[in-house]
Formats: structure tokens, C-alpha cells, sequence
């Protein structure tokens, strides 16, 4: 029998994005699941800054009931510590799903997204005949949602039971299925991605060349004083400078007051600029400055406090009332293992206004990065998406993936 290869399963056709099955009922009944906790090593540790914890108060004056303080957090990350869970349905395939917390961004820690896991596998389990129904499936989770809809969606893998005689047998024929999943992954993903300049990288004497047409992505704002305003300002025109026709899209992280955004743009004027990804600290001050410059968004979408619909409405009101040059905003950067099911409600609007849809990895492992290469291709096959992670692993071999896997952690069949 052929080896299994990782699935390019998509959403359906008629858009149903999250939330959808082979059936409107649910996934066949499961015969057994196990659980891995794995940790990637980095090979230099990862500065995330995950933009403001708090958002302070406007000029438009909405009430959020929030602080007026707005704080960078930086986390550390030297290995990305990361779930797999595996499913055997009595049909005789198998799913891998993925779960991924990101530190300082995820609200949920891994620990907790595995917890959730157990208790939505053990009710299915202790149904008469376990399914997957979406009542049960759907997460408050981001990153459960994200193992679940991978879940459902890459149902494909017909593997051959290993023949293994004993109390160990399931443990066994588990373990090398998820082998061969992982040998199965694909060497490289298919989708268009913007290239990501790491922050220590002098663009002076740049580490490859950047052919013409090509887009890099750069991040600033890792330094929010003004000393480092004006060093990213260099940064930036000297990149430009040295590679007149390559798109830039720059990543703010939230990390600017509107000021310090509006000065750094304003020295920045010439250059190639695709978008700037959250410029300042407030998303509201994001939009303001989106009358004058192409603005996407990333981690606004993430905060449960902003309705979708509020902020495409405010957006549409600063279009028509203020002759903005752009569309605001131009893009949304989506990144499904920390969006969660709140993915489908950015999509719609993104669908429904004709904006462009990025889809953006979180430092997700070779198998969660797969699927969300699967999710670009569906959802905007003609987009460059940021994904363009996989460099800052160790390794990525699917026998380094595999001894990392070690035992499971847990199984229940």
C-alpha cells in the first residue's frame, strides 16, 4: 500500500471555510486517539512582541472600557512547544490536527488548549457512538478550533494497522502512523510567500539577493523610542535604495504611537510600500492613518473586544468622509491557529468588500504549516501570504520531527 502524503484538503467550494465536514452531521465515529506534546528548538530565540495588552482611549471617542495605557510585551521564545493530535475513525483513516498557542499572543496556554482537547475527546467518547458533531467541535480556543477544523478538513489518510500483538498494539500502530504522516509532509508549500527579513539582518549587505518583482516583508518598531524611529527610518530607505524594485510590506506589531508612525512614513515616502501591517497602538489611530497610507491589519483581528463589523463600519465611514487614498484598510493579515473561528467572520467581510486576504503563520510546525499553505491556495491563490517560517527551525526533517514526537502523552481508545 502507498505511503500516506500530508492532504491538501481545502475548504468546500461553496465557501464554507471553518466549521465545514464531508457531511452536515459530522466526522465518522473516532476508534482511538493519542496526543503528542512536542518542542521545536529555534535556531536563534524568537522576540515576540505582541502588540499593545491594553488600548488606550481615541480621538474618535468610542468607549472600550479599557485602559489608557498601552504596553508592549515582549516573550522569548527559544523552542516552539506545540501539540499533535491524531484520530483513527472506524472507516480507517486518519487526521492530524495541530495545536499551537502562541506565547504572548494566544490568550490560551498550551497546557490549557491540551486540557480542552482531552474533555472534547472523552464526551465524544462517551457518546454511544462517538462522532464528531459541530456543537462539540466548535472551540472558544483559538488554536483547538485550529486542531479540530485541521482535523476535519484533512480527513484523507487511509494507513494500513501495523500488526503489533499485545498490550502496546494501539500505542504502537499510532506512533507509526504519525511517522508516516510526517514523512508524508511536502518538501516546500506551494502558496506565494513574502520573504521575512529578520530584525538583526544588516539590509546593507543583505544575507541573498532579492530579484526584482520579489516581496520582502521587514519588521520595525522592535525599538518604539525615538532613537529607534529614526534608526528603522535608515533601515528601511537603505533597503529601498539597494533594491529599488522589490514591494516592501513593513510589520509594526502595534508598536507606535500615531506620531512616531506619521514620522516614520513621512521620511519613508518613497519607497516601494505594499502596506504597513499595524502601525500604531491603537487600531482606531491605525485607521486614521490610513487616509494617507496603504494600512493592513493583523493583530486587531485577533482581539475579541472589536466586532468585525464595527470596525469595517468605522473604516467605511473614514473612506467616504475623509477622500482616503486607499481602501481601508487594503489587507487583512489572518492567522487561523490564533484567530480560531472568528476567521470566518474576517473572511466574509473580506470577501464581501473585495479586500485582500493574507494568510500568516504563528512558527506552526512543517504539518500546521502545510495546512494553512492549503488554506492560501484556497481562499486567495493569487496572493503573496506570509509564510515563510519554516527557516527558523533547527530542523524540519521528518525523522528529527519524528524522534522529537517521542511517546505519546496521552491515548484513549
Amino acid at each position: 500500500m502507498s505511503e500516506p502524503g500530508f492532504s491538501t484538503a481545502v475548504p468546500s467550494a461553496d465557501g464554507g471555510g471553518w466549521n465545514h465536514s464531508d457531511n452536515h452531521t459530522g466526522l465518522p465515529a473516532i476508534k482511538s486517539a493519542s496526543l503528542w506534546r512536542v518542542a521545536l528548538p529555534l535556531k536563534t530565540p524568537l522576540l515576540l512582541q505582541s502588540g499593545p495588552q491594553d488600548e488606550s482611549s481615541s480621538d474618535l471617542s468610542v468607549a472600550t472600557g479599557l485602559a489608557a495605557e498601552s504596553k508592549i510585551v515582549p516573550d522569548v521564545l527559544s523552542q516552539r512547544e506545540i501539540g499533535w493530535l491524531l484520530l483513527q475513525f472506524n472507516d480507517g483513516q486518519y487526521a492530524l490536527g495541530e495545536i499551537a498557542p502562541l506565547p504572548g499572543f494566544s490568550k490560551e496556554t498550551l497546557a490549557q488548549a491540551v486540557t480542552e482537547v482531552k474533555k472534547i475527546i472523552r464526551r465524544l467518547f462517551d457518546r454511544d457512538e462517538p462522532s464528531c458533531p459541530s456543537a462539540i467541535t466548535l472551540s472558544e480556543s483559538p488554536s483547538v478550533q485550529f486542531a479540530l477544523e485541521m482535523i476535519r478538513l484533512t480527513r484523507c489518510f487511509k494507513v494500513e494497522a501495523v500488526q503489533q500483538y499485545g498490550q502496546d498494539q494501539a500505542e504502537f500502530s499510532m506512533r507509526q502512523t504519525l511517522a508516516r504522516l510526517l514523512n508524508g509532509l511536502p518538501a516546500a508549500i506551494h502558496s506565494k510567500s513574502a520573504r521575512l527579513i529578520k530584525p538583526s539582518v544588516d539590509v546593507s549587505q543583505p544575507e541573498a539577493s532579492y530579484p526584482a518583482g520579489a516581496t520582502v516583508k521587514i519588521k520595525v518598531a522592535r525599538d518604539v523610542s525615538n532613537r529607534g524611529v529614526r534608526a528603522d527610518i535608515t533601515r528601511v530607505n537603505r533597503f529601498a535604495r539597494n533594491y529599488p524594485d522589490v514591494h516592501l510590506r513593513l510589520d509594526a506589531n502595534c508598536g507606535w504611537t500615531l506620531d512616531q508612525a506619521s514620522q516614520f512614513l513621512s521620511s519613508c515616502r518613497n519607497i516601494p510600500l505594499e502596506f504597513i501591517e499595524e502601525p500604531c497602538r491603537n487600531w482606531r489611530e491605525s485607521l486614521l492613518l490610513a487616509k494617507e497610507w496603504p494600512v493592513a491589519f493583523d493583530e486587531t483581528l485577533q482581539d475579541k473586544q472589536i466586532q468585525p463589523l464595527q470596525f469595517i463600519t468605522m473604516a467605511e465611514q473614514l473612506t467616504v468622509h475623509s477622500g482616503a487614498k486607499n481602501r481601508l484598510p487594503v489587507a487583512l493579515v489572518c492567522k487561523p491557529s490564533l484567530l480560531g473561528k472568528r476567521c470566518n467572520d474576517w473572511l466574509n467581510i473580506a470577501r464581501q468588500r473585495e479586500m485582500r486576504i493574507i494568510i500568516s503563520a504563528s512558527y506552526e510546525s512543517p504539518a500546521g504549516l502545510a495546512f494553512l499553505d492549503s488554506l492560501a491556495q484556497f481562499w486567495s491563490p493569487d496572493e503573496i501570504h506570509g509564510l515563510d517560517t519554516l527557516d527558523a527551525f533547527q530542523s524540519i526533517a521528518s525523522e528529527d520531527l519524528i524522534a522529537t514526537a517521542g511517546e505519546p502523552v496521552w491515548r484513549i481508545s
